[in-house]
């Protein structure tokens, strides 16, 4: 017999797809993905903001403003915020039963006057209704 040895590999590499999880204790988390993509500075901040115009359409802006949720460091390179009104506002607005725990894709981003805003890939969303009550 011959054995190739296996090293350990201590880097984490970031891979997958950048989202956010949204649960029903009101926490979003962002994964280690969407952590790199939203480039989170030193002392984050989050808004959650619904366009009036396209009320479809979704944003979670980071912003430096201490009067908004701050996003503290979860398990391995993930970060999480306490934002219930935010996961309230999606189930209500997609008809999500509430006692269920959702992904969103993290999209393309736009500068705005509150911060960087990150499109949130809502369109899944439509689906979770059907998918939960057929089980």
């Amino acid at each position: 017999m011959k054995f190739k040895i296996i090293e350990q590999d201590n880097s984490r590499k970031v891979t997958g797809v950048p989202k956010l999880r949204f649960t029903k204790n009101g926490s979003i988390s962002v994964n280690g993905a969407g952590v790199e993509k939203l480039s989170i500075p030193n002392s984050p901040h989050v808004i959650f903001v619904q366009d009036e115009e396209k009320p479809n359409d979704f944003y979670l802006i980071i912003n430096e403003d201490k009067k908004y949720p701050s996003l503290r460091k979860s398990s391995g390179k993930s970060m999480v915020v306490s934002y219930a009104s935010a996961y309230h506002v999606l189930c209500k607005h997609f008809q999500i039963p509430q006692e269920t725990n959702f992904d969103v894709k993290i999209g393309g981003q736009i500068k705005t006057e509150l911060g960087t805003a990150f499109y949130l890939l809502t369109g899944d969303l439509k689906n979770i209704n059907k998918e939960v009550a057929n089980g």
